[in-house]
């Protein structure tokens, strides 16, 4: 029976030696340098980045129908019903012409300005205007 210290020297043989199939081959595994153990475990990490590049260039090839595209003569209900309003006709400091909505409140507990953004117009936000208006008391400029 071989002694402990003869165990310990040969799993270390075992173990150092390349690993083999049964044919003889040496299994890719044993030739693995540490850069090739770094590229393994990176793979998580290069899919996800691969990942986000496609996704990236999905937006890019499809950055025109993601916009927001005004349309010359919105649609909508121009005169909407419940909310009486005055045109309010002003300049922005370009000199550009600005059409908005004075909604005033009977006893104004506040004045609001909302900005509707790009997205949409006006005629889209009355019932905004009538809510601020109406039920919380506020003048609306939008």
């Amino acid at each position: 029976m071989p002694s402990e210290p003869d165990r310990a020297a040969d799993a270390a043989s075992i173990s150092a030696a390349p690993q083999r199939t049964t044919a003889g081959v040496e299994h890719p595994s044993a030739a693995r340098g540490p850069w090739q153990a770094a590229w393994r475990r990176t793979r998580l990490l290069r899919w996800l980045t691969a990942l986000y590049l496609l996704v990236l260039l999905a937006f890019m090839a499809f950055e025109d129908t993601l916009l927001f595209h005004p349309r010359k003569y919105p649609t909508g209900d121009w005169t909407p019903a419940g909310l009486a309003f005055e045109d309010a006709w002003f300049n922005a400091p370009d000199g550009t012409q600005l059409h908005g909505w004075y909604v005033p409140a009977e006893t104004p507990r506040a004045q609001v300005l909302f900005a509707h953004g790009n997205a949409g117009h006006l005629a889209e936000r009355a019932y905004t205007a009538r809510q601020l208006s109406q039920d919380l008391g506020a003048s609306v400029l939008m």
